[in-house]
């Protein structure tokens, strides 16, 4: 079972199937959805988030991309934003570090 055993760094492993890299690319870009996780102080995980946005910008060069990069304090003010509670600028001034604001 995958969830038993370790996928060794830099290989893809696409569950339920025997595809290759470029397989798994081309199956990704069919998604409307990609969530790339990642530990925030390993740098092996951003050259794989950038080699895998690269790889699927050359599928879906039309796609957009959002990253999380808030502190958990700020979760509320995100999910105001999500659903539309909040202008730019007010969504602006309330994720603004709390030491760092005016």
């Amino acid at each position: 079972m995958l969830a038993d055993r370790r996928v060794p760094l830099g290989t893809w492993v696409f569950p339920g199937s025997n595809e290759n890299r470029d397989d798994v690319f081309a199956a990704l870009a069919r998604q409307g959805v990609v969530l790339l996780g990642e530990s925030h102080n390993k740098v092996e995980h951003h050259r794989w988030q950038l080699d895998t946005i690269a790889a699927l910008f050359n599928r879906r060069p039309d796609m957009i991309l959002g990253f999380e990069m808030f502190p958990r304090r700020v979760q509320p003010v995100l999910d105001r934003w999500s659903e539309d509670e909040l202008n730019e600028a007010t969504f602006l001034r309330e994720v603004e570090p709390r030491d760092r604001a005016a």
